[in-house]
């Protein structure tokens, strides 16, 4: 099985931005900080968790979502995906390769 993975650091007050993975399931272990992540799944579906370190997330493939900083310290996490390549899209740039919808 081939992997990939990413430490994502997030200044206090800070967020990764609203995305999604198009190629599989996201793993986190959180090293250190606090955080909030929201998930959204289709049909209005959302879930809101509050992590710190020592805690593991997990968002289902294509699953929209965010991660906020909700403390005063650097939040610092390992995000593992299981596939031998990262990818994502954020929302500003799926909005920004849509064409002529913005009218």
């Amino acid at each position: 099985m081939t992997t990939a993975a990413a430490l994502v650091e997030v200044e206090p007050g800070g967020m990764r931005e609203l995305h999604w993975h198009p190629t599989s399931d996201e793993w986190q272990y959180y090293i250190s900080g606090t955080a909030r992540m929201g998930v959204f799944a289709s049909q209005a579906a959302a879930r809101t968790f509050d992590l710190q370190a020592g805690d593991v997330g997990y968002v289902p493939f294509a699953y929209g979502h965010y991660i906020e900083n909700t403390g005063d310290e650097p939040l610092v996490f390992l995000e593992m995906f299981r596939n031998p390549r990262f990818e994502d899209i954020s929302v500003m740039q799926w909005m920004a390769n849509t064409p002529g919808l913005w009218i």
